[in-house]
């Protein structure tokens, strides 16, 4: 693997796996460093709703992005009083926007409230799968 590739993979995984950490590791850390990264398009693999606790399959950045490595990301909630009331009226887009602030991962979707469409932020406090992807020449 060449060094930007995994320079690259390593920065986004970074700013992703404190959330699965039980405790804070970024509580001692300044509040203007902890705000929320920017955010990054991703591509909605499915939203599995059989589960007690929904999971979200990502793929980020997303395919219309030029990238040599993908990450394959599964979020979802650590307990069911999280998940959102509004998770049954999403109306799930292709490509989404991600960002994370080393506690959760928020996650903006459309949500069809009364026949009106507003894009909301959702917060995912668990990441149940992560994986890296190669795109093939």
């Amino acid at each position: 693997m060449k060094l930007r590739h995994y320079v690259a993979a390593t920065s986004l995984l970074f700013a992703l796996i404190p959330c699965h950490a039980q405790s804070d590791p970024w509580a001692s850390v300044g509040k203007g460093l902890r705000q929320s990264s920017k955010p990054i398009s991703c591509t909605v693999m499915k939203l599995d709703k059989a589960r007690a606790v929904p999971i979200l399959h990502l793929l980020c950045p997303a395919k219309e992005v030029f990238a040599p490595l993908r990450v394959y990301m599964q979020v979802s909630w650590n307990e069911l009083k999280e998940v959102p009331q509004s998770v049954d009226e999403l109306a799930l887009p292709s490509v989404v926007n991600m960002r994370s602030n080393h506690s959760e991962i928020d996650v903006q979707m459309d949500v069809d409230q009364d026949g009106k469409q507003s894009r909301q932020w959702f917060a995912f406090t668990n990441l149940v799968g992560l994986g890296l992807v190669q795109e093939k020449p």
